[in-house]
């Protein structure tokens, strides 16, 4: 995976740009796998707090839903949705891991930089489940988090 060299020098003071990056990265390499359309960034980096950064990925992943759905000749239902979510959540959960090591190895990865990482990946993980229960998105639409932790 090729990072900005910019993103990769400033990494330690915008990590969850780094994350979000990486995570929109990985969601893009799986969904690819998948023969779905990726995710189109438009480089904003405003805005990057926890909350934020997990309802910019939430958006990002769950805008190719309907078009996974299709590609995969799916109804929308919980196990589509599932389905959907664990492609998505596989290449987010590699992206996450890939912006630990990352960070880890500029010796930057603790404190509140950990604990902003450790609170945008829940936010992202309640948000995937909301998505494929229903409980709090429309298919295809965006899938919010609840209020910051």
């Amino acid at each position: 995976m090729v990072l900005d060299e910019d993103l990769a020098i400033n990494g330690g003071n915008e990590p969850l740009a780094l994350l979000l990056k990486l995570a929109t990265d990985g969601i893009n390499h799986a969904l690819f796998a998948e023969g779905t359309h990726t995710i189109e960034q438009d480089g904003a980096t405003d805005a990057l707090l926890p909350h934020a950064t997990a309802n910019r990925i939430l958006g990002l992943s769950s805008a190719l839903y309907l078009a996974y759905c299709e590609a995969n000749k799916l109804e929308d239902n919980p196990a589509a949705r599932a389905q959907f979510i664990g492609v998505v959540g596989n290449g987010f959960d590699k992206s996450v891991q890939q912006t630990r090591d990352m960070l880890d190895g500029m010796g930057v990865l603790n404190g509140k930089l950990a604990d902003s990482i450790d609170e945008t990946v829940v936010l992202v993980i309640l948000g995937y489940d909301a998505f494929v229960t229903g409980a709090r998105s429309q298919p295809g639409g965006p899938m919010p988090v609840p209020g910051p932790v």
